[in-house]
């Protein structure tokens, strides 16, 4: 495994949270089937299979999966949580990016003799 890259600068959020913003909006949940995941009544996704292995029947209104990813499970957990725990996500880096401004802006302007006290502070009611 390889240790991840690390950047000079701040993670530009404003894509993301652009993302995020224009996706459908939730609550998204598993859906009736087991293999899908809705926003309301609107399917958003279908995980844990090919498109080759679905069968509907329109008669009678139902549809049939074949070949079913093991998977299958933990992908429809992640994607329906997905919008909630990205915008947590979000929302936790804007907080400790705060607290990193305010640790750069007390090495700016702390004295010496309080400056260890003050970022102690600030780490301990933010960490």
């Amino acid at each position: 495994m390889t240790a991840p890259s690390v950047t000079a600068s701040p993670l530009d959020l404003t894509d993301i949270r652009a993302r995020l913003t224009a996706a459908t909006s939730g609550p998204w949940a598993r859906g009736t089937d087991d293999l899908t995941v809705t926003a309301g009544t609107w399917p958003i996704a279908i995980v844990g299979i090919g498109h080759d292995d679905i069968t509907v029947d329109y008669e009678n209104g139902e549809t049939f999966f074949a070949h079913v990813s093991n998977s299958a499970d933990a992908d429809l957990e992640l994607i329906s949580h997905a919008p909630e725990d990205i915008k947590n996500l979000l929302n936790e880096v804007n907080r400790l990016n705060d607290a990193l401004q305010e640790i750069n802006w007390l090495i700016e302007t702390a004295d010496p003799d309080t400056f260890v006290h003050k970022a102690q502070l600030v780490l301990e009611t933010n960490l």
